[in-house]
């Protein structure tokens, strides 16, 4: 669980810093082309980029620049070394059951879920045929399920 916390949070400061880091390119004269997303070669550029002899506001800019670059290559790395970690954690045990330890300790009301038996995509249903609004509604059950099926291709990845 402190894996799948820890990767949730480095997961969206890496977004954010992307995003961050392409409207500044898109704003900022920094000689980078940004009218596609940035790709992983740009950002690592971007990282290397050194001071320039330039006004304040293009030199503020390209240090901001390559700060978030920085900062995102980081978080790359932290994310994949969460991900073999996590991998480590369930190397040899069913999928599944690994994901249970994981994710399900602590919260038994949850261990029993039929979640596990729904279609990918489907709301968990009452007997009439109902979508269940639970404790964690079916927006929890399709980020339960997306969480399972990653702890399946962990294990499968190898």
């Amino acid at each position: 669980r402190v894996l799948v916390a820890a990767r949730d949070q480095m997961t969206v400061e890496r977004t954010a810093n992307v995003n961050i880091l392409l409207a500044l390119v898109r704003t900022a004269d920094l000689g980078m082309d940004a009218r596609k997303p940035l790709n992983a070669a740009q950002i690592d550029e971007m990282a290397r980029w050194r001071a320039r002899s330039e006004s304040l506001a293009p030199a503020t800019a390209r240090a901001e620049a390559v700060r978030l670059a920085k900062r995102v290559l980081a978080l790359t790395t932290e994310l994949e070394d969460n991900q073999s970690r996590t991998a480590e954690l369930i190397q040899g045990t069913l999928p599944v059951g690994a994901f249970f330890v994981i994710h399900f300790a602590g919260q038994p009301d949850l261990a029993g879920s039929e979640f596990w038996f729904l279609p990918a995509g489907a709301p968990p249903r009452t007997g009439g045929g109902e979508a269940v609004t639970g404790s964690f509604g079916h927006v929890g059950v399709f980020e339960l399920r997306d969480r399972a099926e990653d702890a399946r291709a962990t294990q499968f990845s190898d």
